[in-house]
């Protein structure tokens, strides 16, 4: 991504802002500091950063240089990582200091298109990496800009980790359309991120279903700053209901809310469902972004054609990644294909889709096929209640909600859709463990199960 160095602002935080051109230079000071740290023409980076000008500055640095880094949160477990991969530099961006550690001397061999590379399940611990391209990220982000309308007019709000390929393209679709990004601390309940967004007016705020769940409990008019015109949901579903509160709100406020549905392995956007039809088709995740096309696919591979037929998700575009790294020498491959299998269930019904749950997460009681995260979304809609989560095995379906109040009716409920209270088991937990991403930990949810 080419940025202009204009005058106009790229940056807003209260310690300090910056022009694009300033942003320009600073990119090259970055990269003339690398180049002293590490001699290798073309080294493997590890970026660990937070939601700083400094990190932005890394980040963009090395994808407009060519430099291939893995995005990491302060808080990644990054070491087994550095070993896994034979990172040569590693470098910690944050507010207070740009820092620099030099690991292995490996010349590595690297896919030329390689850019960044991210994990898809937030740990690094033999990390599987998903590896993006210049024009994976690019592609995306300008289409994102054109769905969105970003104009360089546009304040919009970093409200979620830069690390987070959703916060990432928060970012890069902004200034890709020269409009400016906002930065604080992305933590919803602390007072810079809010403090931020009045000081330097945003115009737009980003977030996850955990985001907008705080906001409804608290309250939208009391959460969002009057400068807000654009809402956007995406990294997990958000209960029909819950969307719907949110696109009423938008209504009667003039505001324009996003649903949006996207993979890590797709830069990551995929899909929107237009703010018109939010409120109509709440459950819904639209149609494919500008440059994409979305199809269904039975299990042999057959293309589905009619409404309401049930299928694996298919996207084509120009943001598909290049391909999986598990190991070094993957990082020199592609997969040669722009096709992505999202794995996720879905049908069509008058040219919109609807995800309806993962192919993996799929479990038979009494001999019936049932998707956990169709009946994760039709207990949580039924109940009015957040904070619950569907696992499982055969024959034995596992729901954890957060309050004991819901124990009963979710039994009641799931007999409804013809499962026996007797392969039903309810567990109570809270707060129930969330990743960094805002999604619940199905990993730790399982665990305190099994515990239980």
């Amino acid at each position: 991504m080419i940025l202009s160095p204009s005058q106009d602002v790229a940056l807003y935080s209260e310690e300090r802002r910056l022009t694009f051109a300033e942003l320009v230079d600073e990119m090259q000071g970055f990269v003339g500091t690398l180049r002293l740290k590490c001699p290798l023409e073309r080294p493997l980076i590890a970026l660990r950063v937070d939601n700083s000008v400094n990190a932005i500055v890394a980040c963009l640095a090395c994808w407009q240089n060519g430099f291939p880094f893995v995005l990491l949160d302060q808080s990644a477990q990054w070491q087994d990582l550095i070993e896994q991969y034979q990172v040569n530099l590693v470098c910690l961006a944050t507010a207070d200091s740009v820092t620099f550690t030099a690991y292995s001397q490996r010349t590595h061999c690297l896919n030329p298109d390689l850019r960044m590379l991210l994990s898809t399940s937030g740990t690094t611990g033999r990390a599987k990496l998903v590896m993006l391209s210049d024009n994976n990220l690019t592609s995306n982000a300008r289409s994102i800009a054109e769905y969105l309308q970003i104009t360089p007019q546009e304040r919009g709000l970093l409200s979620l980790p830069l690390a987070y390929s959703y916060g990432f393209s928060i970012v890069s679709s902004h200034l890709l359309a020269g409009a400016s990004v906002i930065l604080a601390d992305p933590n919803l309940m602390g007072k810079a991120l809010w403090r931020a967004a009045n000081t330097f007016k945003a115009s737009s705020f980003a977030g996850v279903p955990f985001s907008y769940q705080f906001l409804l409990r608290v309250g939208l008019a009391r959460g969002l700053p009057g400068t807000i015109k654009t809402l956007t949901q995406a990294g997990g579903k958000l209960a029909a209901t819950e969307v719907a509160k949110i696109a009423m709100y938008a209504k009667e406020h003039a505001l324009s809310f996003y649903v949006m549905y996207g993979q890590t392995e797709a830069s990551p956007r995929i899909a929107y469902l237009e703010p018109e039809d939010v409120v109509e088709h709440a459950s819904s995740i639209g149609n494919a972004i500008p440059g994409g096309e979305l199809w269904l696919e039975d299990e042999l591979g057959v293309t589905l054609t009619e409404d309401m037929q049930s299928g694996e998700l298919v996207y084509r575009g120009p943001n598909v990644m290049l391909g999986y790294a598990s190991e070094v020498d993957d990082l020199a491959k592609s997969s040669g294909t722009n096709v992505l299998h999202t794995g996720d269930l879905a049908y069509q019904k008058d040219g919109r889709y609807y995800i309806t749950g993962r192919l993996k997460r799929m479990i038979k009681l009494n001999g019936k096929r049932f998707s956990l995260d169709d009946l994760q979304s039709q207990l949580s809609s039924r109940l009015d209640c957040a904070e619950l989560v569907c696992t499982g095995e055969d024959d034995a379906l596992c729901v954890t909600v957060g309050d004991k109040a819901y124990v009963k009716r979710a039994k009641s409920i799931l007999a409804d859709y013809g499962v026996s209270p007797a392969l039903v088991r309810v567990n109570v937990v809270s707060p129930i463990p969330m990743t960094a991403n805002g999604k619940f930990d199905l990993v730790a949810v399982q665990e305190l199960v099994d515990a239980n």
